[in-house]
């Protein structure tokens, strides 16, 4: 290949990145629009309170905002040999699970308060529970779909939810 042509696949390339780059910031000022009209003006979709939805006659947009726990290892382990100090080792696997990391079991939040807890110790196990994890929220996420494929996606499962809470 000589220097020529080289150049011209170089300019050619070039030229489709400026062009995608240009088609991308195009892109998310149109996603950013679809985006705030959906929080603005959407409905929490029924199960689904992390979500907006808006629908118009042809589109269905959807804003999902998901939520993660990130577990705090230094806090649970002293929460842990707290539980322990204060007889109440039984409860540390109903708040967690030990993997190479901890996460936070399904009904956490309901078994502290349903425990016996020592009045001396009773304040700081609960204080140094709530400080075991975070919350952070995610960035949101944008789906954009036929209003066909929704209508026919919903119909599907209110089949399935009826063939359900038939039997």
């Amino acid at each position: 290949m000589n220097a020529a042509a080289f150049d011209s696949l170089c300019l050619d390339f070039a030229s489709k990145s400026m062009d995608a780059d240009a088609a991308k910031r195009i892109s998310d000022a149109a996603k950013a629009l679809v985006m705030n009209a959906v929080q603005e003006f959407g409905h929490v979709p029924t199960n689904a309170e992390a979500s907006r939805r808006m629908e118009g006659a042809d589109w269905s947009a959807t804003v999902t905002t998901p939520k993660t726990i990130e577990i705090i290892d230094s806090n649970v382990t002293e929460l842990e040999l707290l539980l322990s100090q204060a007889k109440q080792a039984k409860v540390f696997p109903l708040l967690f699970s030990r993997r190479v990391e901890y996460s936070l079991q399904k009904d956490a939040e309901r078994v502290l308060p349903q425990t016996k807890l020592p009045a001396k110790l009773s304040e700081r196990i609960l204080a140094l529970y709530a400080q075991c994890f975070t919350q952070k929220t995610k960035t949101p996420s944008l789906k954009v779909e036929a209003i066909a494929t929704v209508r026919e996606r919903e119909a599907k499962a209110a089949k399935k939810a009826a063939k359900k809470a038939g039997k």
